[in-house]
């Protein structure tokens, strides 16, 4: 595992969020408190955009359908609904985060 540079601690003074683009792949960097968490931006159901959910605690859940999980372990911890059918929805992945001075780093598989 690498570890690559994604931000810089000053980005999240007024945010708490940010989208990044790794080779492809949207990742969604949260910080809650003092706390960053890096996970798949993509819903695996729908493909909706986690970023654009709704946070509450240490969870994010999907604008498309509500399904929830959890930023540390990427745990479905609520299964969305369509209408009034449950859906069936995978965990998403996590991406371990180190910060080294001012500088956040995320590890990626290589």
């Amino acid at each position: 595992m690498k570890f690559v540079k994604v931000a810089e601690v000053q980005e999240f003074a007024a945010i708490a969020k940010k989208k990044i683009d790794f080779n492809g792949t949207e990742i969604l960097l949260v910080r809650k408190k003092d706390v960053y968490y890096a996970v798949n931006n993509r819903c695996p159901h729908m493909g909706g955009s986690l970023y654009d959910g709704i946070f509450k605690g240490d969870a994010v859940f999907c604008p498309k359908h509500g399904s929830g999980f959890n930023l540390k372990t990427g745990e479905v911890i609520e299964q969305g609904k369509l209408l009034f059918i449950k859906v069936n929805v995978k965990n998403i992945q996590t991406y371990p985060v180190k910060i080294e001075g001012n500088e956040i780093f995320i590890g990626i598989e290589s």
